[in-house]
């Protein structure tokens, strides 16, 4: 009996000195996460919610931890942008930093919705469905094949589009293969046209 009270009085010692430490997170150096830093990470989670919001990024933005990594010159960052009530919505986020954190403008940065000052850009209303009318009405032709209808982000715009591919003419393969055809960009969220041009592959 004695033998088991000395155990728990020693028991409730060790405890009680163990909640009056404190813990010095200085005495330790931050870990690193999937091989970046973690400071380099909290710079990029800055960098989109400058442009979605807190709100949102929490929502709807999530690293991509299988492709994030270092590089030669700093860092590749990826996210993942999904919207469960767009299922369209599926789409990568990615720039590049330097060693710093700061961005390396060269290699440009994709995918990031500016939210947070055009609300409106991320509110799509136009769905592949609504896309496609929206071609027929334009009067696009039907090609030689269906045509491409993808939802993505344009860099020469700075936003996402729904994006259509028609293609008129095809031959060849391989090295030979040859093409021509129009695209069509529209505004997903209320569904303007905002470019129709032609494309060739020669």
């Amino acid at each position: 009996m004695s033998k088991n009270i000395s155990l728990w009085f020693l028991f409730l010692l060790i405890v009680s000195f163990l909640l009056s430490c404190q813990f010095d997170v200085n005495r330790f150096p931050a870990k690193k996460s999937y091989g970046v830093p973690r400071l380099i990470l909290k710079k990029a989670d800055n960098f989109v919610i400058s442009k979605t919001g807190n709100t949102f990024f929490k929502k709807y933005i999530s690293l991509d931890s299988s492709i994030t990594k270092p590089i030669k010159e700093g860092f590749f960052i990826r996210y993942n942008y999904r919207r469960q009530e767009y299922p369209f919505v599926n789409e990568p986020i990615y720039f590049t930093l330097d060693s710093n954190g700061n961005i390396l403008k060269k290699y440009g940065v994709v995918g990031i919705p500016n939210c947070l000052f055009e609300p409106e850009e991320c509110e799509y209303k136009i769905d592949s469905a609504a896309a496609v009318r929206i071609g027929e009405i334009a009067k696009l032709p039907k090609g030689v094949k269906p045509w491409d209808v993808n939802f993505r982000w344009s860099s020469e715009q700075n936003r996402y589009v729904w994006h259509i591919i028609v293609t008129t003419k095809e031959l060849g393969n391989g090295k030979n293969y040859k093409a021509e055809g129009i695209e069509l960009l529209i505004n997903p969220s209320d569904g303007e046209i905002i470019k129709k041009s032609k494309w060739k592959i020669f």
